[in-house]
Order: C-alpha cells, then structure tokens, then sequence
C-alpha cells in the first residue's frame, strides 16, 4: 500500500498493488511528479495521483526484483534488477541492457545521474558502470566488490565530489 507524497498538503491517497505480497523495494519520483515503485515479485508501478499503472512480465519485464530506480536528463524511467541488468522505459517500449551492452555486471544495485546528466549505475562487482551512445562504459569506483548486503539490504549511497571524481 503506497500513497503519492502530499497531493494536497496535510492529505494522502493510498492506493493497493494488484498483489499483497508484493513489497516494494526501490521508489522514486520522476520529473513529472509520478511515483514509480519497484517490487520484490519483478512489476513496476507508476502512480500520477490519480491512478496506479502496473507492468509485469506481459508488458516485457524480466521476472526478477527491482532494487533500483532512476529517471534521466530525457525523461526515461531506469530500472536496476537483481540478475537481470537495467532497463530503461522509453517511449517505444522497454529497453534491456546487459553484459552486452558493457554492464560490467547484470545486480544493478543503484542508478543515478552525474553532474552532466548521463546515467550512472552501480553494479555488485563494485564499479560504476557509465551510459554513454546506447551503452555501459565499467569504471573503477574505489568501492568493495562484491558489493556488501546486510540481512538481504543494500545501500543506495554514491557521493560524487565537484571535481567529477567518485
């Protein structure tokens, strides 16, 4: 059960996914105010505080946990899997990315913007992985590989310094 944050200051809208056991394991709000939620059971729901949008493997995502979400400087919506790489929603439909397409690692644990708005994601093996002309660029990051989890939980954290460096 989620609600959008505050439509009406001091008001919430709650609104149920399709199935009860699905938990929610990343959130985020996109440039346009929607809340996009990613679900241990592999569906994506977007809420504009009207309505829920729910996608699943019928619409072509991977059965597989969503850990990480992320839009970009073009209004795409980005996914981090736990298996099964990043995919981006654009407005043709789903777009995979895996080993591929240069993602150093297919526990995509965080997807982030830099300071030039290119998307970045951080994968399990400890590097940042950078989305430059329709695919990943793996470079170092200086943190531990393979990432750590603590009781099945990540931490979504990556500092980026005003020099560009990580």
């Amino acid at each position: 059960v989620v609600g959008p944050i505050d439509p009406a200051r001091g008001t919430a809208t709650w609104v149920a996914l399709t199935d009860p056991e699905s938990r929610i394991y990343a959130l985020s709000s996109g440039a346009s105010g929607d809340v996009w939620m990613g679900t241990r059971l592999g569906h994506v729901a977007v809420f504009d505080g009207s309505r829920l949008i729910e996608y699943g493997a019928a619409q072509g995502i991977p059965d597989t946990q969503i850990i990480s979400l992320a839009d970009d400087i073009e209004g795409n919506v980005w996914m981090g899997t736990y298996g099964e790489g990043a995919l981006r929603i654009a407005r043709g439909g789903f777009v995979s990315y895996g080993r591929e397409d240069g993602l150093s690692d297919m526990r995509v644990f965080t997807l982030l913007q830099d300071r030039d708005g290119r998307v970045m994601a951080v994968t399990e093996d400890g590097l940042l992985n950078r989305f430059d002309d329709n695919r990943f660029i793996p470079l170092p990051s200086g943190l531990p590989a393979p990432m750590p989890m603590t009781n099945s939980l990540w931490h979504q954290i990556v500092l980026q310094a005003r020099s560009g460096d990580w």
